[in-house]
């Protein structure tokens, strides 16, 4: 570590502290990490106790008018990490915008949480119906079942 002292004669201009080192040392420590099961995104899902909420910006749609849709996922586990779910290809007369990320971490008693959103904008071009769950879905391994799980819309 670095740690500095200030000078005995100060001279105007100069930064008047002396550099100098401190040498801290401990007993290692060795954390085994436990493998994740097989999978075939084994090494890119996130990992922690999550929950999906989702929100919409209106019930009634219109051909050609912007609506926005939040995919909000909540809980323990490194949130920062957390990437926006993949897009599969787009159906014809579907356009989708964003996402816009909004992140809220918690620390409390070694814990870390919060909640991760990502806001699109989606528009219709065309009309019929519009599957949300066939669109947006993140998939993660919850530590506290051993499981992998996919967090889709309702």
């Amino acid at each position: 570590m670095v740690k500095y002292r200030v000078a005995k004669k100060p001279e105007v201009g100069l930064d008047n502290r002396m550099e100098g080192f401190k040498i801290y040392r401990t007993t290692p420590r060795t954390i085994a990490v436990k493998a994740l099961p097989p999978h075939p995104l084994r090494d890119q899902v996130p990992v922690g106790d999550y929950r999906l909420r989702e929100s919409i910006d209106r019930t009634t749609f219109q051909t050609g008018k912007a609506f926005t849709y939040s995919f909000t996922v909540e809980g323990e586990g490194n949130l920062a990490a957390l990437t926006a779910p993949v897009l599969p290809p787009l159906p014809a007369g579907v356009e989708v915008y964003g996402p816009d990320t909004e992140l809220g971490v918690t620390r409390q008693g070694g814990r870390v949480g919060g909640s991760k959103r990502f806001t699109y904008r989606l528009i219709g071009r065309r009309p019929g119906e519009l599957a949300l769950d066939s669109l947006f879905s993140l998939v993660v391994f919850n530590p506290e079942t051993a499981r992998y799980d996919t967090l889709r819309p309702r």
